[in-house]
């Protein structure tokens, strides 16, 4: 997506689509922390924000890069 001129990756470690199961913080940490690290260290310039439920969650994403964060 970024070789075809994507400015924006939307990350999240979980489905928010109706009747979903919501897991907890550390599996969604899990999902994301190394690929938000990945495409920080890779791409700097590229946005992306961070889907997420958990407020421990949110404040660790800006750690690594993340540009955005939407807590829901």
């Amino acid at each position: 997506m970024i070789s075809e001129g994507a400015d924006i990756l939307d990350i999240g470690g979980q489905s928010t689509r109706p009747g979903s199961e919501q897991v907890s913080e550390d599996t969604e940490l899990s999902r994301i922390i190394e690929s938000i690290e990945a495409i920080h260290q890779n791409f700097r310039k590229l946005l992306f924000p961070v889907d997420t439920y958990y407020s421990t969650v949110a404040k660790m994403q800006y750690m690594p890069g993340a540009s955005i964060v939407k807590r829901y």
